[in-house]
């Protein structure tokens, strides 16, 4: 059984580490699937875009502050 370091070892990378775990034969699989998936179309490219960049969705806009007493006529 081979001994796979820990997530947090500093002596290999994460990518050393995947390729560890998953083995190179996994790996030339992966890409290989991932080559013959066909391009997303623009609407979802653009979708994952927009939620990638603001996952959260739109920010609230801070209500505006009141004026104080001083400034109303």
């Amino acid at each position: 059984m081979k001994k796979i370091p820990c997530e947090t070892c500093p002596a290999v990378t994460p990518r050393e580490r995947r390729r560890l775990i998953l083995g190179d034969e996994a790996i030339a699989y992966i890409r290989a699937r991932v080559a013959k998936a066909p391009e997303p179309p623009p609407e979802v490219v653009e979708d994952l875009r927009r939620i990638m960049t603001n996952p959260g969705g739109e920010i609230p806009k801070a209500p505006s502050p009141l004026c104080s007493d001083a400034c109303k006529p």
